[in-house]
């Protein structure tokens, strides 16, 4: 498998999760909200909380994974080229550290 045949597996791979991703917070946040409104007679409060914890989580996630993908098909791992401490900010963007 050449590098290029890599990263476009590598990219697939990414951009598949994505529709699990979307569908895994809200049920969770739905179960355990529903779960937990039975135990504690609170229904439908902590349902309708956890359910908007469980969407701004997967839409998190979601964003977080586009990025990533969208990195990797320019050509950039961490927006510095591979050099410096991978935190996305490039060398000439930094300031100066002092030794």
């Amino acid at each position: 498998m050449t590098k290029e045949q890599a990263r476009l597996a590598r990219q697939v791979g990414l951009l598949t999760a994505i529709p699990f991703i979307l569908l895994a917070g809200p049920v969770l946040g739905y179960l355990v909200g529903s779960w937990l409104d039975r135990k504690l007679g609170t229904e439908p409060i902590l349902l309708i909380v956890l359910l908007l914890v469980g969407l701004a989580a997967s839409g998190r996630e979601t964003y977080g994974l586009i990025q990533l993908a969208s990195r990797e098909d320019d050509g950039h791992h961490g927006g510095d080229g591979g050099q410096g401490r991978g935190d996305g900010v490039p060398p000439e963007g930094r300031p100066r550290q002092r030794d």
